[in-house]
C-alpha cells in the first residue's frame, strides 16, 4: 500500500478546567481541579497512541477553560 504524504495540521487541545465557572461561557468546563492530573495522564496516553502520525502540527492551540491553570511540570 502506498503511504500517504504527511500533511500540516493545526491541533486544538481542550483544557476543561477553570478556577470558577463563568455563567456566560459556552465552553465545556469544570471548576473541580482535582481531575487535572488524570486529564493530563490521559492526554499523554492519547498522544503516545499516535505513534506514526500522518500529519505534523504547525500550530498547537490550548483552549477551552483556563489552560494556564496547568503547571508547566504537568
Amino acid at each position: 500500500m502506498k503511504s500517504l504524504p504527511v500533511q500540516p495540521a493545526g491541533i486544538y487541545i481542550h483544557v476543561p478546567f477553570c478556577a470558577r465557572k463563568c455563567p456566560y461561557c459556552d465552553f465545556y468546563s469544570v471548576a473541580d481541579l482535582s481531575y487535572m492530573d488524570s486529564y493530563v495522564d490521559a492526554l499523554v496516553r492519547e498522544m503516545a497512541f499516535c505513534e506514526k502520525p500522518r500529519v505534523y502540527a504547525d500550530t498547537i492551540y490550548f483552549g477551552g477553560g483556563t489552560p494556564s491553570l496547568l503547571s508547566p511540570a504537568m
